[in-house]
C-alpha cells in the first residue's frame, strides 16, 4: 500500500515524451498507470484526461481510437498508454454494463469532424463530455 500511494503521488515531469524507450520510459509509464488505475476507482462511471498530466478534459467531442479498442485491465492499459503518450496524448476510461475499457482518444470541438472521425475509426458512438451526450454513429 505505501508503495502504491508513493507512487501515485510522485510528479513526473519529463516533456517533451516522444517515444516509448529505456529507463525514463518505464519510470513514466508505472506512474501514469498507476495513478490512472486511482482515477478510475475514484470515478468508475468512466473520465478522460490528457496524459502525462491527468488533468480531465472538460469539452468536446470524445472519438476512441480504432488502434486501441478493446483494451482491458493492466494490459489494455499499458497498450493505451503506448499509444497515447506520443499521439493524442487523451485517455479515456468507460463502463460499459462492467465491463471496463481504457482508449486512447481525440477529442474535437466540432461535432461534425468527430462524427467523420468516429466513422473513420469504426466507432459505434461519440461522446459530448460538457452536455454528456452519447451520439450512435
Amino acid at each position: 500500500m505505501f508503495i502504491t500511494n508513493f507512487l501515485l503521488f510522485l510528479h513526473c515531469s519529463f516533456e517533451p515524451i516522444t517515444a516509448p524507450t529505456g529507463y525514463k520510459w518505464h519510470f513514466i509509464m508505472i506512474n501514469i498507470l498507476v495513478k490512472l488505475k486511482y482515477l478510475a476507482e475514484e470515478n468508475p462511471r468512466g473520465f478522460t484526461v490528457y496524459v502525462p498530466s491527468l488533468e480531465p478534459v472538460k469539452k468536446g467531442w470524445v472519438v476512441a481510437s480504432i488502434e486501441t479498442q478493446n483494451s482491458f485491465g493492466d494490459e489494455g492499459l499499458e497498450k493505451v498508454l503506448k499509444y497515447a503518450i506520443p499521439t493524442t496524448r487523451i485517455v479515456g476510461f468507460w463502463d460499459n454494463e462492467g465491463t471496463f475499457y481504457w482508449d486512447a482518444v481525440m477529442v474535437f470541438d466540432n461535432e461534425e469532424e468527430a462524427t467523420e472521425a468516429g466513422i473513420a475509426n469504426e466507432q459505434i458512438a461519440i461522446y459530448n463530455i460538457e452536455n454528456n451526450e452519447l451520439k450512435m454513429l
